[in-house]
């Protein structure tokens, strides 16, 4: 068993790599041969996705912009996942408010005054030998020529402007083929993701699902013929789809054929002329053949005012919309004032409400604006809640894998998600619970109040398992300052396994 102080995990050395530093508008090369997989370090990865997709994924570059919160959680995820190599951006200085959000970011380098990008490049690349990292300051604004961008299959923004999303998001789009679009953003209680993978994305696997087996009753011996299913199970399929015949007595001539077919019933379907084939006896099986599909996206300009929404929490249908109108009043907020709403500001609130009941009015599918959550979001928008970031950013990491190997169906295209509920009981409480005081729990006070900060700081964990799920637990503690020892807390990890080459792939820690 394991004792630790979470406030350490800032603190853990591991192994050094030489970093290639790049030119930030020159992208590396992409590499012309398929290397061979590591499949001692791959294994888990390579049964979901496929040596196809694996072999994509070593050719690909991405671009990464903004090392906060959702930023390095992206950079991690993808650079353990082993893509050829990501270019991480950033014009920041590491503040001390860094150290409740950002895992990667040390106090040493706070008084060092190092940039963000600096000090997380080095960190992400001692996760995996394979992925060549390098960085980028260069300001990215409306002035910025984006050409280099074209030598990326994917672009991820975060911490960026609806300006410069927008103009970026234009460019990818309109490339030949065109360069895959994700931006990111996380404000306090609320997170959101937008995908633009071009007017037409292939994906070669929708669903990742075993080829649907549909075991035979009979076939009629007719124009067309009719396929009953056994027992009259329900076969689950579509019209459209295409299936292969297997082990069918009697009429032989279908055996390894493919037909498409008609649905007719939900236990039969049509599968076209059999009135000359030899009559049906016995057995046989169908295999659904599974076949790629396109789908169409539209650029962010376009999806702003008619957006294409996932509704994660069907108890509340209507949020998305909601969401997505607040967040677009907080991105004219910004615009306008050159800053972020003010923690505790009932003037700021007050705007902030205004003006997203004008971004109402110009969606085309609308929603009740959402006083309450349009307040909560202008208190807590300079704060940050680590755990949502990580939730969020993991979905985002799997939108870049989806997006360079066309493997899965994609999100589309908004992904909006909050946590009002944390937030909801602690209006009550002074604004002044709320206030920064120059430490790093800053961002996470700006959300839950100082009361709450220090009742995590005192709590005593048992945790058994600290293995994917249990080190992403660990560092989520960490941040949030759970079980610090100066408030007599405790974080107490327990696990017998040891550490497998397989374990690099999905557990940064080790």
């Amino acid at each position: 068993i394991c004792c630790i102080s979470s406030c350490l995990l800032s603190d853990i050395r591991v192994k050094s790599l030489s970093v290639k530093r790049l030119n930030p508008i020159s992208p590396p090369t992409m590499a012309s041969d398929l290397m061979e997989i590591d499949d001692s370090l791959y294994s888990r990865q390579r049964y979901v996705l496929g040596d196809r997709a694996m072999h994509q994924m070593a050719q690909s570059s991405v671009f990464l912009s903004g090392m906060g919160a959702m930023g390095v959680e992206i950079a991690k995820n993808i650079a353990l996942a082993g893509v050829k190599s990501v270019t991480l951006h950033d014009t920041k200085l590491c503040e001390t408010w860094d150290l409740g959000s950002n895992f990667f970011i040390r106090r040493d380098d706070v008084s060092s005054q190092r940039r963000r990008v600096e000090a997380v490049c080095p960190r992400v690349a001692e996760l995996n030998p394979y992925v060549q990292v390098d960085t980028s300051s260069v300001p990215l604004d409306d002035n910025t020529d984006l050409s280099f961008l074209r030598k990326y299959q994917c672009v991820i923004l975060t911490e960026a402007s609806l300006t410069l999303q927008k103009r970026v998001n234009k460019f990818c789009h309109s490339q030949q083929p065109p360069v895959r679009f994700i931006c990111c953003d996380a404000y306090g209680i609320c997170v959101r993701v937008f995908c633009d993978f071009g007017e037409e994305f292939e994906v070669s696997d929708p669903t990742g699902e075993e080829p649907k087996e549909i075991f035979i009753q009979s076939i009629t011996q007719d124009n067309p013929g009719v396929v009953t299913c056994m027992d009259n199970h329900p076969h689950g399929l579509q019209t459209g789809q295409s299936v292969v015949f297997r082990e069918v007595g009697g009429m032989l001539q279908l055996n390894g054929s493919t037909r498409q077919i008609t649905v007719r019933s939900p236990h039969s379907f049509e599968i076209g002329d059999t009135s000359q084939l030899q009559t049906y006896t016995h057995g046989g099986f169908v295999v659904l053949l599974k076949t790629s599909k396109t789908y169409t996206f539209g650029t962010l300009e376009q999806q702003l005012c008619d957006p294409q929404v996932l509704i994660p929490d069907f108890s509340k249908p209507e949020a998305p919309l909601q969401i997505h109108a607040a967040m677009l009043a907080l991105d004219r907020f910004q615009e306008q004032l050159c800053r972020l709403p003010n923690v505790g500001c009932l003037q700021d609130a007050d705007t902030l409400l205004k003006l997203t009941e004008e971004v109402n009015t110009t969606l085309k599918n609308k929603a009740p604006v959402n006083s309450e959550l349009v307040r909560c979001l202008s208190r807590t928008a300079r704060g940050t809640l680590a755990p949502l970031a990580a939730a969020v950013g993991g979905i985002a990491s799997q939108e870049v894998l989806k997006a360079i190997t066309g493997k899965f169906a994609p999100l589309q295209q908004w992904f909006y998600l909050d946590t009002l509920e944390l937030v909801r009981p602690l209006q009550s409480l002074p604004s002044e619970e709320f206030f920064p005081r120059g430490d790093r729990y800053d961002g996470l006070r700006a959300c839950i109040g100082e009361s709450m900060c220090l009742d995590l700081h005192k709590l005593r964990v048992f945790m058994v398992g600290c293995g994917a799920i249990g080190c992403e637990m660990l560092k989520n503690f960490a941040l949030l300052g759970v079980g610090l020892a100066s408030s007599s807390g405790e974080v107490c990890i327990t696990d017998p396994d040891l550490i497998e080459k397989s374990n690099l792939n999905r557990q940064f820690l080790f």
